[in-house]
């Protein structure tokens, strides 16, 4: 199956439009993330500097406010519990508040006595969040520490691509479901010398989405998906966060307008499922849609999607 990957804000590849320079393609990667629709939100859970293990903070995100707790240890190696919330700031993108510590609190096995109590504080800790996986945090002593999310289940790409897929784009003001299984995994072949890490594929449905380290789209995840008719029916861009997408845009195929998607993990690759069963929208329908909106086209990206193009075409036929 003739399957074409186009991807990045912009441009629908029929195989014969070549030419930017790699610099201008970094440079429309960049303004394009900018765009998306969706508010930024950080990913919820366990980050860490992976260059200093053994200490992690915890971070949660609702409507707004911040709450962090980080289990650390005092100079003499006596335990000590910290804990910090407020309301976010600059978009969602930073935050800062006084890192209280706490003592007194409930044992393990004994009967419930009550909340620990405020022992007052080591000064403020500030997050400076770069993405939406990934923040400098500031100490009270003025060190930083660069953290992520800890991966310690999903694993990276492109096993961590793995498992059942569900994208949603809003198209002309419609949303869009689609359901991708990837279950297979190709060699990275010539995509390789462009940073690519190997392509998980869905062989059903003709898909694959591949992760890419370093280069020019270092840090994505580009997908296509082709229809029975050899056509690119959905091509994606977006950022890895585990077991949903960050930043992600869906591209129409016929006008290279760019769209908000959201993308989640629903079923891991070992069968663990959090969804119900969600009707697909008809690819006919998104494609009436996004007829209406005319977007900006040849960016010169097709030689890189035609390597991943004949990749998938003679793994997958």
């Amino acid at each position: 199956m003739d399957v074409v990957f186009w991807l990045l804000c912009g441009g629908v590849s029929d195989g014969n439009d070549k030419g930017d320079s790699m610099y201008r393609i970094l440079m429309i990667a960049l303004m394009c993330v900018a765009g998306s629709a969706f508010a930024f939100q950080p990913r919820t859970g366990h980050w860490f500097n992976p260059a200093e293990s053994g200490r992690g903070f915890n971070m949660d995100f609702q409507n707004g406010t911040v709450v962090i707790t980080f289990y650390s240890y005092n100079p003499d190696g006596s335990v000590q519990w910290y804990l910090a919330t407020g309301p976010s700031t600059n978009g969602g993108r930073s935050f800062s508040a006084p890192l209280q510590k706490f003592a007194g609190g409930q044992c393990l096995a004994c009967s419930y006595n009550g909340q620990p109590q405020v022992t007052g504080t080591d000064g403020n800790i500030s997050v400076n969040f770069t993405s939406e996986v990934s923040a400098i945090i500031t100490l009270p002593s003025g060190r930083t520490t660069t953290v992520q999310p800890l991966n310690f289940g999903f694993g990276d790409p492109p096993q961590g691509l793995l498992g059942q897929w569900v994208f949603v784009e809003n198209i002309g003001g419609i949303d869009f479901a689609d359901r991708y299984t990837f279950t297979e995994i190709l060699p990275a072949g010539s995509t390789a010398a462009d940073g690519g890490t190997g392509i998980a594929t869905d062989p059903v449905k003709t898909a694959g989405c591949q992760y890419y380290g370093p280069g020019a789209f270092a840090g994505k995840v580009l997908c296509v998906h082709g229809n029975s008719s050899g056509n690119i029916a959905d091509q994606y861009i977006w950022v890895f966060g585990l077991d949903e997408t960050f930043e992600g845009q869906w591209i129409s195929p016929t006008t290279s307008s760019a769209y908000p998607m959201k993308g989640f993990k629903v079923v891991s690759s070992s069968g663990v499922t959090k969804a119900a069963v969600i009707d697909e929208e008809s690819s006919a329908r998104k494609a009436a849609l996004s007829q209406s909106h005319q977007g900006a086209d040849s960016f010169g990206l097709a030689q890189q999607f035609e390597a991943l193009q004949s990749r998938l075409r003679e793994s997958l036929r």
